[in-house]
């Protein structure tokens, strides 16, 4: 591929990144996850082999991680349904994203590392929409709840994909506890503001 065919890929890719990521993070932070994936597609024609494959950074894009990619899909089907609400939004995707993660990651022999990068994924993505939803809009029951749910189903997935020993997996259940109540007692406080 001629340097000009993958500057055009290269501006697909980030146009397609930053369109896809600006449904979850702040504009800018869209724009720098695009402009690596656009760069990620450059390197070969920078690096003079001009002729290598294309895909580049679709296949850095792929590699971040089912979590990641499926996580502006998500909330991008979640504003179609008719959830205006962004953090919201935001929330319920990253606990959706979380979920699909891990069973993407795999598992058995030699996926040891994706696995555990699916599950670092799927633990901070819902604590970053948790975090949104209590700075963007902290007054939101609904954005709190649906934040805690998503931490909540991001400690059950951990559990779920790693063994760990007696005495983790004991404070792994009673953190999910103690943020699903959290997530009802928000619940309870926007259903009384209705």
């Amino acid at each position: 591929m001629n340097f000009f065919g993958r500057l055009f890929a290269s501006m697909l890719v980030f146009a397609f990144g930053w369109v896809l990521f600006r449904q979850v993070l702040s504009e800018p932070a869209a724009g720098s996850l695009a402009a690596i994936l656009a760069l990620a597609e450059m390197l070969p024609a920078m690096s003079g082999r001009a002729s290598g494959g294309f895909g580049g950074g679709l296949r850095l894009f792929v590699r971040l991680g089912a979590s990641i990619v499926s996580w502006p899909i998500v909330a991008w089907l979640l504003q179609i349904a008719g959830i205006s609400d962004r953090p919201v939004r935001i929330a319920l995707a990253a606990a959706a994203a979380s979920a699909v993660g891990v069973l993407a990651a795999g598992h058995g022999s030699g996926k040891d590392t994706a696995r555990l990068w699916a599950v670092v994924a799927a633990c901070v993505l819902p604590v970053y929409a948790l975090m949104q939803a209590m700075l963007v809009s902290p007054t939101d029951p609904l954005a709190m709840t649906a934040g805690c749910c998503a931490v909540g189903v991001a400690l059950l997935v951990s559990r779920q994909s790693i063994v760990w020993p007696h005495y983790q997996n004991r404070v792994l259940l009673m953190a999910t506890a103690a943020v699903m109540t959290s997530g009802s007692l928000a619940a309870g406080i926007a259903f009384l503001h209705l």
